[in-house]
């Protein structure tokens, strides 16, 4: 229960973000490891060798396909990338509670950052022209907001807090490292 609310409390595995996931790749392969080192027989060790490159390609498969999930979007239809250079899209439901705060807070966002363009998604009636970017991002908790580069590569996906100050302060932070 102890290591679950570790991963959780930082949201480790909330967000699979490639550090989390190197976090994680990290302590498995350590103990495998040490298994291995342990272990005396050369018939023991072959499958901890196996299982140890499975994950490995896992890894690698998962973070690439992750970059490229967003890639290949046709972006024309929501925004003209020869105005904005940054994306920021917010998942929320007018049914949920939390998420009009965040709202408030993603459009005083957008109104300090000149070259970010905000795209609002209701999830009870997602318009046809957003079915593929929903899908692409893998968009299916309220409220979430994502922010993608010019290219269309997710640069990060969270959870909004449901606090709007510390949503505020987060994306400011985010796009301060991000679009500098």
């Amino acid at each position: 229960m102890g290591i679950v609310r570790l991963f959780t409390k930082y949201k480790l595995l909330g967000d699979l973000n490639k550090y989390s996931l190197l976090l994680i790749y990290s302590g498995f392969s350590g103990i495998l490891f040490l298994i291995f080192f342990l272990l005396e027989p050369l018939t023991t060790r072959v499958p901890i060798i196996s299982l140890f490159v499975l994950l490995s390609l896992y890894l690698i498969y998962f973070i690439r396909s992750k970059k490229k999930r967003s890639e290949d979007y046709d972006f024309d239809t929501i925004f003209p990338l020869k105005e904005k250079d940054y994306l920021l899209v917010e998942f929320s439901s007018i049914f949920c509670a939390g998420c009009l705060p965040i709202r408030a807070a993603v459009d005083n966002i957008s109104k300090k950052y000149n070259n970010i363009q905000i795209v609002q998604i209701e999830a009870r009636e997602v318009e046809n022209k957003y079915l593929d970017l929903v899908d692409r991002l893998r968009l299916s908790v309220t409220p979430t907001i994502c922010l993608l580069n010019k290219k269309g590569e997710l640069i990060s996906k969270r959870l909004a807090h449901l606090n709007p100050i510390t949503t505020e302060e987060n994306l400011d932070n985010l796009l301060r490292n991000s679009v500098s």
